[in-house]
């Protein structure tokens, strides 16, 4: 993973990202933000920098609206740690309605196989919840895959 850029905020600002009360940010668009970009937000007291910070990622950019002057954006952020525990949230309810509905997946699973076997047909069936993240994105897949042999 390449080092995030760097983006002083004031305390005032850092104290409500901290606390959860902000998540976006109004800037001059000299960096060209883009969705999905990785930021270090780092706490900075107008003369030195203040050791504090935060990783975010950006989630939406708005530009080019009525009341915003040229030049200027206002980007949506979720910091790191919200996008991995969403991402272990998603988990546990994939695997919630595993468990919630197990009878009724199998028996709509058997019986797809039982019609493949009626046909000739072999069928392989798995359900895997899995996720895919590295240390900046956190996504999750839920599959299943039904395959004709």
């Amino acid at each position: 993973m390449k080092k995030p850029k760097r983006l002083k905020t004031l305390p005032q600002y850092f104290e409500e990202i901290i606390k959860g009360n902000k998540r976006a940010e109004l800037r001059f668009n000299d960096r060209d933000f883009k969705v999905g970009d990785i930021y270090e937000l780092e706490e900075y007291d107008g003369k030195t920098y203040t050791g504090r910070s935060v990783t975010v990622r950006i989630t939406h950019i708005l530009e080019g609206f009525e009341g915003l002057a040229r030049g200027w954006c206002m980007f949506s952020f979720v910091t790191l740690g919200e996008a991995k525990e969403s991402c272990l949230n998603k988990i546990e309810e994939i695997r919630l309605i595993g468990r919630a509905d197990c009878n009724q997946t199998m028996n709509a699973l058997k019986e797809c196989v039982e019609n493949y076997q009626n046909k000739g047909l072999s069928c392989e069936i798995n359900y895997k919840p899995t996720v895919e993240h590295d240390e900046t994105d956190y996504t999750v897949h839920n599959i299943i895959v039904i395959g004709r042999k």
